[in-house]
């Protein structure tokens, strides 16, 4: 009785609160790389020092989200939450007072712990606050709230730095965190520990270790080459940290995720296809946002303002189709959402030469949109639909795989770019000196050439370059599109094998074996 009167009663608070949560962390991340150039001129910081500052917050919350969602169930999920989002709130201002960039990054690492305490709380709240015929509706509002975070903060982000200049991005999230843990410690109620405080140790540094030297490769391996010995160490400790981990949970009384959790649950399925989903869509938001520039020569403005459909499109559909998802079942709309994505992704890649955005972006993009409005609620209910005893460990699960598909999004999709773009330029009867500036990347081909260039050999350069960029552009987002192909035809196989069963019951596997 207690548990209903509390899911009944508090519902709206929870939400509140989570959804503020997370709407902070999407206004930063956008605010952040907005933030970039003002940060780079205050302390002359170098590129790497740049890069640091997106990817060290991403490589924390890679690294130890699982850990937090195996927290949330052995101390109690609101206990996590509160202390996350009051680490995410002394992260801002550490950040906003920084005098150095050494100080800058480090608070970026603060930032990212109290990430990965606060985010995979939120959906382990939301999952445990609601009922099960209001789940998919609240985490379509959940998600569609935070999508206009986002939003926002493209649409925003510009005009706090112009007038409050890099800092007061981060000034502005610090009284955010303080509404947010207020609702947060009046509104979410205690929930008690659902199994042993213990948490093995092994596992977590032997999880930890892996996932940071996985993340350490897929982040360096481009920039310094996949054979060099710092990377090559990077996927050792990956290896090595993902056997150590395999062995410490097998002998552990008290895992990191229980025994038989990922087959009994339920969970393997819903993020196989988060993994090959969230790939697509990591892909989508970078790389699209660089080819739009290098590519198809829109302004920076406006290639920012060009991915703002699909987000829109989450921001209003995605409540809706929730609670449409709660009503009829959620086998339908995951299905026909991946298969939207996919063939959104497939017309994106196949944008020609000379491309204008209303006429071959606008109509994909609003594709894409309407296939995550379609699948974002359901897919998430589902990969969480676990007893209330495994709530974080699900929730952080979740979290964790979306969070290592993107940083292989980067690696991977950044070695087809590079790769593609040199292939396009051998053989094009260029000289050497000429054909190694061209490809000093991370742009596509803005490295300074030799002054004594003719205006001939100038011109044919330029289209010799934009054929090699046109080709790179089909061969990122072809792969790019391929991800999300997959986990349409993951969606569609496991729906036909019976897959979509009671997840708190039978389990896609035996579904597979019975058939």
């Amino acid at each position: 009785m207690q548990r209903v009167t509390i899911r009944s009663a508090r519902g709206a608070g929870v939400l509140a609160a989570t959804i503020l949560v997370s709407g902070m962390a999407a206004f930063m991340g956008r605010t952040v790389s907005i933030s970039l150039p003002a940060i780079q001129a205050e302390f002359g910081a170098a590129v790497s020092q740049l890069q640091w500052v997106i990817t060290v917050y991403a490589l924390v919350l890679a690294t130890f989200t699982l850990i937090s969602g195996r927290m949330c169930d052995a101390y109690g999920t609101r206990g996590v939450f509160l202390g996350g989002i009051g680490l995410f709130g002394a992260g801002a201002v550490a950040a906003a007072a920084s005098g150095s960039m050494a100080m800058l990054i480090a608070s970026q690492v603060v930032l990212g712990l109290g990430g990965m305490l606060m985010l995979p709380a939120c959906l382990a709240l939301i999952n445990l606050t609601f009922a099960e015929d209001h789940k998919g509706a609240a985490i379509g509002l959940w998600a569609g709230v935070g999508a206009a975070f986002g939003v926002l903060g493209l649409l925003t982000g510009g005009l706090v730095v112009e007038v409050w200049g890099w800092r007061g991005g981060f000034w502005l999230l610090a009284p955010l965190a303080g509404m947010a843990w207020l609702l947060a410690r009046r509104s979410v109620p205690p929930v008690p520990p659902a199994g042993s405080r213990q948490i093995s140790l092994g596992s977590s540094l032997a999880l930890a270790a892996g996932l940071l030297g996985l993340a350490y490769a897929l982040i360096n391996g481009p920039g310094l080459g996949w054979g060099h010995p710092a990377v090559v160490a990077g996927g050792a400790a990956a290896a090595a940290g993902a056997a150590l981990f395999r062995r410490a949970e097998r002998v552990s009384p008290t895992p990191l995720v229980p025994h038989g959790f990922v087959a009994s649950s339920g969970v393997f399925w819903p993020n196989a296809v988060t993994f090959f989903l969230y790939f697509a869509l990591n892909g989508l938001y970078v790389f699209l946002i660089v080819f739009f520039q290098e590519v198809f020569g829109l302004p920076p403005s406006r290639a920012g303002m060009g991915l703002l459909p699909p987000s829109l499109a989450v921001m209003l559909l995605s409540g809706w189709f929730g609670r449409q998802a709660d009503r009829r079942g959620a086998r339908g709309f995951i299905v026909a959402g991946t298969g939207l994505t996919a063939l959104g992704m497939a017309w994106v890649a196949a944008a020609p030469a000379g491309a204008t955005y209303l006429r071959h972006f606008l109509p994909p993009l609003l594709t894409i949109g309407l296939g995550m409005a379609l699948f974002v609620a359901p897919l998430t209910k589902l990969a969480v639909a676990v007893r209330d005893e495994h709530s974080g460990v699900a929730s952080g699960l979740n979290n964790t795989v979306a969070r290592v598909s993107g940083l292989l999004a980067m690696a991977l999709l950044g070695g087809v770019l590079a790769t593609a773009f040199g292939q396009g330029l051998d053989g094009t009867g260029l000289s050497s000196v000429v054909a190694e500036a061209l490809q000093q990347q991370p742009a596509l081909g803005t490295a300074v050439l030799p002054a004594d260039l003719s205006p001939e050999e100038g011109a044919a350069i330029a289209r010799l370059v934009a054929a090699a960029r046109l080709g790179a552009y089909h061969w990122t987002m072809g792969v790019n599109a391929a991800f999300a192909g997959v986990s349409f035809l993951l969606s569609a196989v496991m729906l036909k094998r019976g897959g979509y069963t009671d997840m708190r019951g039978s389990t896609w596997w035996t579904a597979w074996r019975c058939r």
